[in-house]
């Protein structure tokens, strides 16, 4: 009698286990995290804000979100990349783990800037773009660095 006891405890132990895991492979995807996969368009201002570059965020099976993406310069030597991890990901942004590299003919010495490391992207009133945080070059200048939703918010006027 104890043996069976002890073998229902298990089983239902096991019997749990196993509906915990698959009721979290079935879980709907988070909003936010569905709100950023797929390839979106990418601006670098320095660039252009008429020639987007697209940026690419996917996930294979439960694993992390990877973005890559590019923005190069017409007719110059100009380009904007990223290539990282979303690490996470909220209403208000998502966190970044990768590398970005703008060149801009006139910042930095028209030499590749490259930042390596955790970043942050900020997603501000819904204006429909995520913006990197930190954007500060080595000139001191800004870089918006941003990720829309679509290319129509892309190309839509500014917000006053």
């Amino acid at each position: 009698m104890k043996s069976f006891a002890l073998y229902l405890l298990l089983s239902g132990t096991l019997l749990l286990g196993f509906v915990s895991c698959a009721s979290l492979d079935t879980t709907p995807e988070d909003p936010q995290v569905a709100r950023l996969l797929g390839t979106r368009p990418l601006a670098l201002q320095w660039i252009s804000w008429d020639d987007f570059g697209e940026a690419t965020v996917t996930r294979s099976g439960s694993g992390p979100l990877r973005i890559r993406g590019e923005q190069r310069g017409v007719g110059n030597e100009d380009y904007l990349t990223i290539d990282g991890t979303i690490r996470e990901v909220t209403e208000t942004g998502f966190t970044f783990e990768g590398t970005i590299v703008t060149k801009v003919s006139h910042n930095n010495g028209g030499e590749p800037f490259t930042r390596e490391g955790v970043y942050h992207f900020g997603r501000y009133h819904d204006r429909g773009f995520w913006r990197l945080v930190e954007m500060e070059n080595p000139e001191g200048h800004v870089d918006y660095v941003d990720i829309f939703d679509s290319l129509e918010t892309a190309k839509a006027p500014p917000l006053d």
